[in-house]
Order: structure tokens, then C-alpha cells, then sequence
């Protein structure tokens, strides 16, 4: 049986209101050589029965008990026959040139990781003007992969997963989607993918409707417990610029490492990586090197690091000292927040509050609705 040219990857977890949208913006795709493989992470609404609806060969339906996005994906790549992967997911929309576009440029160049803008829709697929948590996300120009490597050590990540167009055998070199990562899984393959030498390509063309979901939904909207995952996640994923080994690659991403040292050596990466975060008040960065740095401390390498760099026990207690958390904790505005969280629990104003929450969320979706 002839494979196709092109395997679209959909992960879907409770997407009963946007899935037909999504697949059908699949189906209607120009260039017609592909098999869509969707992936149901465990939905408890009608997600499923929606998928069913549709009667296309083209069309591979997998259902798992919910394990998260990585696990999905990583379920929907294994059982892709296509040369070439095309992620999506099922809250979201493509325009119909989205795969003619992305195969027509990728063939013209290495293999790579390919790209493109996106446009922003509303719960209703309505376009989105102005700001919200993802508007400075994407949409970025092209840089060379020193330039990429030096914006994720002090941005993070900009690239929107579901515009990712490659080939399959260029995952199965990276590995799969760590399946501990429930926000930054994506994040954390581009890293590897720039680390092992692939270039990173964005079509500065929209060929996404990215979906921002209402009462911050989306799992990279700005909540408390996304914010504390993004930040757990985040100092794990910072642990793979310890694995780079091409240093004249490093130096040219970040040329003020010559500042520091001479013929550095992999042994360098944890002290240099920990002054670098420091001096730049890199917050993820900062956590994650003196993880790595403690982790890799012991006396041989303090008498190597005080003999090449005078470096002293008392700079060590500096830096794995009180650091941002502990600003922010004894802070007075937090002092604050943390006392009327308190009394707003035990007067039961907290339960208030939570409702005029969602009050509010449903006037202002009456309002859109009326406009």
C-alpha cells in the first residue's frame, strides 16, 4: 500500500467545540497527499463522537487513556506513514495552502525545522486584534541557529509548535516528546534540535489560526499553576545547554563567554553558564546552573576552578544563597496578597471572588456576542 506523502498529526483533549473545525481545515487542504492521524489524549465531552462524524479514508483515529500532550504526540508520530510531519492540534486551524506552502518551501532546502506566522482566533474562530498572553509569542523573524540558541537562553521559547512542518526521521534522531512535560515538551525539542545542528526556518507567512481560549484555557496562559509549571519545567529544560560540545558554536552565540574563560572545556559549562545567568538576571537559567552547579561541585573542582579563576568558597555561598524566590516571598506586597488570601478563606470571600471571576467572564462573552 503506497504511504503518504504527508502525515498530519492532530492531538486532541477535549476539543468537542472546535475539532470539526479543525479537521475539516485539514480536508480542505490544497495539496491532498496526506493521512491526518488524530489522537484522542482521554476526552471525557463528545470529542470522540465528533471525529467519528467523519468518513474519510484519509483519516487514522487513535484513541489512549489521558496521558498529556507529549504522550499524544509522541502515540500520533509513531503511527504516521508520511515522509513528512506536519504538527497541529485540535483546537486549532489551518489555511487551506498550509501543507502546499510548507512542502513546496521544505523541499527547496536541507533537512530542517520548518515554520510559519499565525494568526490569533477566539473561542468562536473570530479574529483577534490587540494584546493577550500570546500576542509577542510568535510571529518572530528568522535568525541563524546562534541567534535562535541566544534568544531561548534569554527569552525562552517563540516558535509556535502547531506551525511545525519536517520529516519524520528528523524526530526519530531527536527522540521522542518528554512525556514529564506538560507545557514546554515543544519548547524542549527545539532546544535538542538546535543543540544537534538543524536549522530552525519560519515562513513569515500566517498559515495557522491559533486558537486563544476563553478563561485562559490554553496551557501556556499566564495562571498561577502554569506559571509555577512553566518555572519548574523551564529549569529542567535549561539542563541541555550543558550538553552542547561544539563550543566554536557556543562562542558565537555567546561571544562575552570569552570574558570568563580561555580553552574552555566542557568542565567550564557549569561555573560559566552560572556567572552568565547571573550577571544577565536570567531567572530559569539562574536556578537551573546552580542546580548543575552544586550537583557538579566537589573538591577537585573547587581547586580546579580556584586555580584557573581564583574562585572562592565564599562566591560559591553566593551563589546557591537566597535568590529571587526569597525576594519574592518576603517581599511586602506578597506579605499582602498572602494575608488577604488568608482571610478571604477563612471568611469564605474567596468563594465571592471566584464567582464575580466568572461573572465577569460570561459578560464579557455576551458583550463579544452582541457586537
Amino acid at each position: 500500500m503506497r504511504k503518504p506523502l504527508i502525515s498530519v498529526t492532530m492531538s486532541a483533549y477535549n476539543h468537542e467545540k472546535y475539532i470539526a473545525e479543525a479537521i475539516q481545515s485539514i480536508l480542505d487542504q490544497t495539496l491532498q497527499d496526506f493521512e491526518l492521524v488524530i489522537v484522542n489524549d482521554g476526552s471525557t465531552d463528545n470529542t470522540e463522537q465528533i471525529i467519528k462524524s467523519f468518513h474519510d479514508p484519509r483519516i487514522k483515529y487513535i484513541y489512549q487513556e489521558n496521558q498529556g500532550p507529549s504522550a499524544c504526540a509522541n502515540t500520533a508520530l509513531r503511527n504516521s506513514q508520511g515522509k513528512y510531519i506536519a504538527l497541529m492540534s485540535g483546537d486549532d486551524v489551518s489555511y487551506p495552502t498550509r501543507l502546499e506552502v510548507q512542502y513546496n518551501e521544505y523541499i527547496k532546502g536541507k533537512p530542517r525545522l520548518l515554520f510559519s506566522h499565525c494568526d490569533f482566533i477566539d473561542d468562536d474562530s473570530k479574529l483577534l486584534e490587540g494584546e493577550h498572553f500570546a500576542s509577542s509569542f510568535f510571529n518572530h523573524p528568522n535568525r541563524s541557529r546562534e541567534e535562535i540558541l541566544r534568544y531561548f537562553f534569554f527569552y525562552g521559547n517563540y516558535l509556535n509548535a502547531v506551525t511545525c512542518f519536517t520529516e519524520k526521521r528528523i524526530y526519530n534522531k531527536l527522540g521522542k516528546f518528554d512525556i514529564r512535560l506538560l507545557q514546554l515538551q515543544d519548547f524542549d525539542m527545539w532546544l535538542r534540535a538546535i543543540i544537534h545542528g538543524y536549522e530552525i526556518e519560519i515562513i513569515q507567512q500566517k498559515l495557522i489560526k491559533y486558537r486563544i481560549r476563553s478563561g485562559n484555557q490554553n496551557l501556556s496562559a499566564h495562571r498561577a499553576d502554569s506559571a509555577e509549571r512553566s518555572l519548574f519545567e523551564s529549569m529542567k529544560i535549561y539542563k541541555r545547554f550543558f550538553e552542547i560540545s561544539d563550543f566554536s558554536f557556543l562562542l558565537s552565540a555567546f561571544p562575552e563567554i570569552n570574558k570568563y574563560t580561555t580553552n574552555m572545556t566542557s568542565i567550564d559549562l557549569p561555573y560559566i553558564f552560572l556567572k552568565l545567568a547571573y550577571e544577565n538576571n536570567i531567572m530559569f537559567m539562574k536556578y537551573c546552573a546552580r542546580d548543575v552547579f552544586f550537583d557538579y561541585f566537589s573538591e577537585d573542582y573547587y581547586k580546579y576552578l580556584k586555580e584557573k579563576y581564583s574562585f572562592s568558597m565564599k562566591e560559591f555561598y553566593e551563589y546557591t544563597g537566597w535568590g529571587e524566590l526569597y525576594k519574592l516571598y518576603f517581599s511586602k506586597k506578597w506579605r499582602i496578597v498572602f494575608k488577604l488570601k488568608k482571610i478571604a478563606r477563612k471568611t469564605g470571600l474567596i468563594y465571592v471572588v471566584k464567582w464575580m471571576g466568572k461573572v465577569y467572564f460570561f459578560i464579557k462573552k455576551l458583550i463579544k456576542s452582541v457586537r
